[in-house]
């Protein structure tokens, strides 16, 4: 369970009933409802993970209550609640609530609304991090702070000694497993006005770490150089009206020919209409096979699935690779990476 805020108040007034003009109308009389925590922060998380946690409302007003819906406004919450609860005055009741696993990295925000009769809500912000095991410190690679070059501080968050295998594919010196690892990065041989290096190779995106941690198959680094690295958002002069908020997919450890569907939140952008249609995931890289599945839609938004996977003839190894969601409108396209670390064939 995560790590509780302090209660909050939630002032309410009563509504009115409707009332003929020439008859006045009760003075409203305040009730509270005493919600505790006040914001139910689940902590850092580790993916595929399902922490629970339990909201109690307390009743301090001089009148009852009646709760009558517990509305989520992400579908990643899944409160225990099931039928209409009456709160005299002084009494309380406990919502269980469990956020379901993340198979990706990042923040989860979302609020619980308590509705009850007469339409008053009281809202409780909820809370997740959700992490792979090792946590890289710096959390991305910015040119104007770090400079061309420096150390990746890989941290083991769950006490697990590990090693470093490789990094962007290259293996690594052997070292003794140990709960915290320092990898050296250099991204000097890249020119910052053409973004390639003297191979003609364009700068990395992201800076790919491989350990031996069961849980933490792949580290991934995010590379942020202006004009070189910048993510696929569509500008003033692009028409595309779509993108995926997922800028890459981590997929862990797998065999040749193992895929897995992923979704893929996608957001329409302000003053824009959508006017076309998603119709292929195309791999551009060897070892790499996506297949657009459809489009599905959910409490917080559509969701792209995709198909991702290693090709039978994949080679063992770490699989950094790209693929193209793209739509009905020519043009119309976004870059995605793809990460994950390739088992031997049996």
């Amino acid at each position: 369970m995560g790590v509780a805020s302090q209660p909050i108040a939630t002032e309410f007034a009563d509504r009115a009933p409707d009332l003929s003009p020439d008859e006045p109308a009760e003075p409203a009389r305040s009730q509270a409802v005493v919600v505790s925590p006040g914001v139910l922060d689940f902590g850092t998380q580790s993916l595929m993970s399902r922490p629970t946690g339990e909201i109690t409302l307390t009743n301090q007003g001089e009148k009852a209550v009646t709760l009558v819906a517990v509305s989520p406004t992400c579908s990643c919450l899944k409160p225990e609640f099931t039928d209409r609860v009456v709160l005299a005055p002084g009494a309380n009741h406990t919502v269980a609530v469990a956020h379901e696993p993340r198979s990706q990295a990042g923040p989860s925000k979302a609020t619980l609304r308590f509705v009850f009769l007469g339409n008053d809500i009281v809202n409780v912000p909820v809370e997740a991090m959700f992490t792979r095991p090792v946590k890289a410190d710096p959390t991305w690679i910015d040119f104007r702070r770090d400079g061309d070059q420096g150390t990746l501080k890989l941290r083991s968050l769950d006490a697990r000694p590990f090693r470093v295998l490789s990094v962007q594919g290259v293996a690594v010196p052997d070292s003794p497993a140990a709960l915290l690892q320092e990898v050296p990065w250099d991204l000097s041989t890249y020119d910052t006005e053409t973004c390639t290096n003297p191979a003609g190779e364009r700068m990395p995106s992201w800076i790919v770490v491989q350990t031996d941690h069961p849980d933490a198959p792949v580290v991934d680094v995010r590379v942020r150089k202006d004009g070189c690295t910048n993510p696929d958002i569509p500008g003033d002069g692009d028409t595309r009206a779509w993108m995926i908020l997922d800028q890459r997919v981590v997929v862990g450890e797998l065999s040749p020919g193992d895929t897995q569907i992923y979704e893929l939140p996608v957001a329409l952008l302000p003053n824009r209409t959508m006017n076309e249609q998603f119709t292929v995931a195309k791999s551009e890289s060897s070892g790499l096979v996506t297949r657009f599945i459809d489009v599905i839609q959910k409490e917080d938004g559509n969701m792209v699935r995709v198909e991702i996977g290693a090709a039978a003839d994949c080679p063992a190894g770490v699989l950094m690779g790209t693929f193209q969601v793209e739509s009905s409108t020519a043009g119309h396209d976004q870059q995605i990476h793809v990460f994950g670390v390739v088992r031997p064939a049996k």
